[in-house]
């Protein structure tokens, strides 16, 4: 694939930075050779006492006992582990706020290199930028940022960490009026396979920064700190409209039409809960006034009548404050045993689609079990698909199936629960495409509906800067692939004919 030519730059002979760095013993001790700092983070095994805590990721499904885990404190820390496990050649994961809903930042009798004490948050003298580590909370990001009057339109769940959730995309309340976070990321500093420290930038390694913007973390090296344009915020207006369950196809066919033309300050979801919860709703963030917001939302409420209807103006840090309270239990917990898939669609759900997600609500094996429409278009659809790594710019609609449950013997309920909704609502929708931040081990064809169009750059910038696919997991993006692999993951022939061309397909 030729890279649009507004973004191609000539990285491949620019300097890096390289550190100098001790080697990190088994028992996290240093060498100490001169001239040399010394590693200043931690190493926990399974003999310490705070081992099971300090392996506690947020899915318990994907538990697991690493042989360690390595805290780094700041980015020579992560030079010096990441030399030394690849000194040693034992496998290993990157964790920041070990959010992955396939638990793909821990494993089993390997190495973790955690970066959550990556966590300072720098606003720039004129609040128009915010640097932050990679290991910082979205609710300390925010929090910081209000007191500049200042925002980015990040996830709402203040426990994620910024560093998957940014590589990923970032899908936010502000995602329709504002657009993902990636699409407001400036610049970042990584370390790559080699324990270079690299900066990307708009003038240096655009490539990386361009595949930094959507392409999914765990691929290109470890992120250490992002930089993010900032933009000011004061009040808006939080709004909910719910109907009875009974009403609730007629609901998702009306906020489907009015969704399509909705004003573009509007940000909105559509929840549609278990029969036992009797309820759907609709849910939003008006970048206005309640009274502003009133006609706007009037179509909707005309089209079919709701049982409850509220709208409150409040200063936007006070919003992220009730949306949290609002939040489900999987969403509040430190941990849970959670399954979810996130699909694009591309033409509104029609009435088998939503028969079939009411059909599945009605017999959920948990009831904390949803299924969420996030509104798109607006900020999203304004970039082309390739102007970013985030291709699904042109899907009005993400169709989040989820549910979270306590008992580990009630896994396999719940997983099935999911894989049936997700292929019985696609066999009646036109859709395409899955999201990476939700990532997902059963997805079949997951290369080609993560990336689509821009997987053939994405493999390049790959090749690049790992080009011995150090930095892998279930579902990395490879360095290159065999025919058979490209056609068992559904690769279409034009796509397949790019990868030939530059060497990629073997």
């Amino acid at each position: 694939m030729t890279a649009d030519p507004s973004s191609e730059r000539s990285d491949m002979n620019e300097a890096d930075e390289v550190n100098e760095v001790d080697e990190l013993s088994e028992t996290g001790q240093t060498s100490g050779t001169k001239g040399k700092r010394p590693f200043t983070g931690r190493v926990i095994g399974p003999a310490d006492g705070e081992f099971d805590e300090a392996r506690r990721v947020w899915n318990e499904c994907f538990a697991a006992r690493p042989k360690e885990i390595v805290y780094c404190a700041d980015t020579r820390d992560v030079v010096r582990a990441l030399r030394e496990v690849r000194q040693r050649g034992g496998p290993f994961r990157v964790r920041s706020g070990g959010h992955s809903m396939s638990g793909l930042s821990v494993l089993d009798d390997g190495t973790v290199l955690d970066v959550s004490g990556l966590d300072d948050i720098q606003v720039s003298e004129d609040a128009s930028t915010v640097t932050v580590g990679s290991g910082a909370h979205l609710g300390d990001i925010f929090r910081a940022l209000w007191a500049r009057g200042v925002t980015v339109p990040a996830g709402f769940c203040p426990e994620i960490g910024i560093a998957g959730h940014v590589l990923g995309g970032g899908a936010g309340i502000l995602v329709r009026s504002r657009g993902f976070l990636s699409d407001h990321l400036v610049a970042l500093e990584m370390v790559d396979s080699e324990g270079r420290i690299v900066v990307a930038d708009h003038d240096s390694h655009h490539e990386l920064l361009w595949a930094s913007r959507g392409g999914g973390g765990g691929n290109f090296g470890i992120a250490t700190s992002f930089t993010l344009r900032t933009q000011p915020i004061g009040d808006v207006t939080l709004f909910t409209i719910a109907w009875d369950w009974d009403r609730g196809a007629e609901a998702i066919k009306a906020w489907q039409e009015w969704l399509a033309t909705a004003d573009g300050r509007i940000n909105t979801l559509f929840i549609a809960y278990p029969q036992d919860q009797d309820m759907f709703a609709a849910l939003g963030c008006f970048e206005g006034d309640a009274a502003e917001l009133e006609p706007l939302i009037a179509p909707l409420v005309h089209a079919v009548e709701p049982t409850e209807k509220v709208a409150e103006t409040m200063p936007w840090i006070e919003a992220l404050s009730f949306v949290e309270t609002m939040q489900g239990e999987a969403m509040k917990a430190t941990s849970v045993r959670a399954k979810g898939n996130l699909s694009f669609v591309t033409e509104p759900l029609g009435d088998r689609a939503v028969e079939e997600i009411k059909k599945a609500l009605a017999q959920a094996p948990s009831h904390r079990a949803e299924v969420v429409l996030y509104g798109l278009g607006g900020a999203v659809a304004a970039k082309g698909r390739r102007e970013t790594a985030f291709v699904h710019r042109d899907a009005p609609v993400a169709l989040n199936y989820h549910t979270d449950w306590d008992d580990e013997a009630e896994d396999d309920l719940n997983f099935a629960w999911i894989q049936n909704l997700r292929a019985s609502v696609a066999a009646h929708t036109e859709g395409r495409g899955s999201y990476v931040n939700t990532i997902d081990l059963t997805v079949e064809h997951w290369l080609w509906d993560y990336y689509e169009e821009n997987l053939p750059r994405l493999m390049a910038v790959k090749k690049r800067y790992d080009p011995e696919d150090v930095f892998r997991h279930p579902q990395s993006i490879p360095v290159s692939l065999t025919e058979a692999e490209a056609a068992e993951l559904g690769i279409p022939p034009h796509i397949a004919e790019e990868l030939r061309a530059a060497r990629q397909l073997r």
